[in-house]
């Protein structure tokens, strides 16, 4: 399972993508071996920091050893680091282990000024010469304005005290969650901006998803993570960050909380 806007990019330029297995660290080892021994992949894409959708964290250990997997049959790893630094203790970044290994994709939208919707990347001294070509002959540039502002903002200081701000709002919705959410089954790693909520046994995820809406709130059905046509676990994920406000927040939380408690309506049958 990974970020939806992957799926629909791979799908708009004819990529091919394959699903690699997933534990509580993120990708598995013997997985990510077996893939490329038997599909030759040029590239893994990955979010080792709150993946996208499960919420894990990728250990030190694991990452060099996806690195060594990787760096031993020539694959570049593209590091996806968009809430890297939302955790207030974190490993270090893929590229910081192996730059020339990695293609390192971050952006200000997640950690620090949600309206500087702009990404930035590094890549492998290898590969830059390509990566100019090809930004030359797609979107060409960024606003330079934008750039500005950024930069002004870092060497001011205000991006550490908005990244600041935002770890604090992020721990009052993180405990709103933790007292609707007790006794289920859910994964939530510290400065993430969503949840992974695994279902009991007599909602399927369709009909939770159907009722949530129901209720006025939306969640996020596993299915829009699944990548080569894979099974779909009976799983949701909840955002913490699209609420306006804590009052918000914790209202969905609560309508969800009291869903997940009750028994689904049986689906009427025609005659």
């Amino acid at each position: 399972m990974c970020y939806p806007g992957l799926i629909t990019l791979a799908k708009q330029l004819k990529i091919e993508l394959k699903g690699v297995a997933l534990d509580e660290q993120g990708i598995c080892p013997d997985s990510l071996l077996s893939h490329i021994e038997k599909y030759h992949p040029k590239a893994l894409y990955l979010t080792p920091t709150l993946q996208n959708p499960t919420t894990a964290i990728m250990s030190e250990a694991r990452r060099q050893q996806i690195i060594d997997i990787c760096r031993a049959h020539q694959v570049i790893i593209i590091e996806d680091d968009v809430c890297g630094l939302l955790p207030d203790q974190r490993p270090p970044a893929m590229v910081e282990m192996a730059p020339q290994q990695v293609i390192y994709l971050n952006s200000f939208s997640k950690g620090a000024f949600k309206g500087l919707r702009f990404a930035y990347l590094h890549t492998p001294a290898h590969l830059q010469t390509a990566f100019n070509s090809a930004i030359r002959g797609s979107v060409w540039n960024i606003s330079p304005l934008l750039v500005d502002v950024a930069i002004q903002w870092i060497q001011a200081g205000f991006a550490d005290k908005a990244l600041i701000e935002q770890r604090r709002l992020i721990g009052q919705r993180a405990q709103l969650l933790h007292h609707h959410m007790a006794g289920m089954d859910y994964s939530y790693q510290e400065g993430g901006l969503h949840c992974w909520l695994r279902l009991p046994a007599n909602w399927r995820c369709s009909q939770f998803v159907a009722a949530a809406q129901q209720h006025g709130v939306e969640v996020a059905s596993a299915e829009h993570f699944v990548v080569d046509n894979q099974a779909s676990p009976n799983a949701v994920r909840l955002s913490l960050g699209q609420a306006e406000s804590n009052q918000q927040l914790d209202q969905g939380l609560a309508i969800l909380a009291k869903l997940l408690k009750a028994t689904p309506e049986p689906k009427r049958q025609l005659f």
